[in-house]
């Protein structure tokens, strides 16, 4: 499905969209809150609060009774906008439409093969080579157990200083298609986007023959397949902030160190850990110490 821009509206009360946010209260039970959006002015209009609020049903009578702009009935006279059909990624709000379409018209190399589910997926089956790597070294060089185990575990540590720093570093510049690609996850968290599967594996294979064929550096590849187990937990672990409602606690902890990053981009630029951001002095500390980040004073 290719993106085609949705007819914009020329007044308010014309067009609107939904959008879904959940949450858990102290007790634990799930709260979901439908949001109605007007997308001419760009405001949201009303919402309904409700435990089992879906996208399939309609609102109840309370939750209908609520919908209403201008004293006209939403679901009566208002234009749904389709997400799914807008936009292929599956971006739901007005705000990360409207950014999505202006966004990939530029970049469109990302939208046409770095987003989407089925490449983030392949992306992850091809960093899943680590176990070859692995007995390469054992089978093939020979080398110790002991000795393989320190260098996997080194890469896995490697892994964690190369998240930080494409995270900080890249991610966040102010321009390229990775910057983009970049603010387009931070529009929308619930969108899939990673490196194309069709790059990952050239690439991956390609720094292996490199270091364990031409150059054969000592257990290279047991390094390398703990590099690789590092970003595929990294894929894992972050569709579970977006995507899981995980009880594990430390995953819990790993999620609101995440979701802080969200709202203030310059602090957790860790997701599988957070050693890094502690060693950088980039961990949110609170409100006070947002200051001196604002006056370019960050440590």
């Amino acid at each position: 499905m290719s993106l085609v821009p949705a007819p914009r509206p020329t007044r308010p009360n014309e067009q609107w969209c939904r959008d879904f946010m959940s949450d858990r209260l102290d007790d634990g039970r799930r709260i979901r809150i439908l949001t109605v959006e007007d997308v001419f002015s760009d405001t949201s209009t009303s919402t309904a609060r409700h435990s089992r609020v879906t996208g399939s049903r309609r609102p109840t009578p309370q939750a209908r009774s609520g919908l209403v702009f201008r004293g006209r009935s939403v679901h009566r006279r208002a234009c749904w906008t389709n997400m799914a059909a807008c936009v292929e990624s599956g971006a739901r709000s007005a705000r990360a439409r409207k950014f999505l379409l202006s966004a990939t018209s530029r970049k469109w190399l990302v939208t046409k093969f770095a987003l989407g589910r089925k490449n983030y997926w392949l992306s992850v089956a091809d960093a899943s080579c680590a176990p070859f790597f692995l007995a390469w070294e054992m089978w093939v060089r020979h080398s110790p157990l002991g000795d393989v185990a320190l260098a996997g575990a080194a890469g896995y540590m490697v892994w964690g200083v190369s998240e930080y720093a494409f995270h900080r570093w890249l991610y966040h510049q102010g321009h390229g298609i990775l910057g983009y690609g970049h603010r387009i996850h931070h529009e929308d968290p619930g969108m899939l986007i990673a490196m194309p599967w069709f790059m990952t594996a050239p690439t991956i294979f390609g720094l292996w023959c490199l270091c364990a064929i031409v150059l054969r550096l000592p257990l290279s590849s047991a390094g390398l397949a703990g590099w690789l187990a590092g970003s595929v937990w990294y894929s894992l672990v972050h569709y579970s902030h977006h995507h899981w409602d995980t009880r594990q606690w430390w995953l819990r902890k790993l999620r609101a160190h995440h979701q802080i990053h969200h709202e203030f981009p310059e602090f957790n630029f860790g997701v599988t850990m957070r050693l890094w951001d502690n060693a950088f002095g980039t961990r949110y500390r609170g409100r006070a110490y947002l200051p001196r980040v604002e006056r370019g004073r960050q440590p």
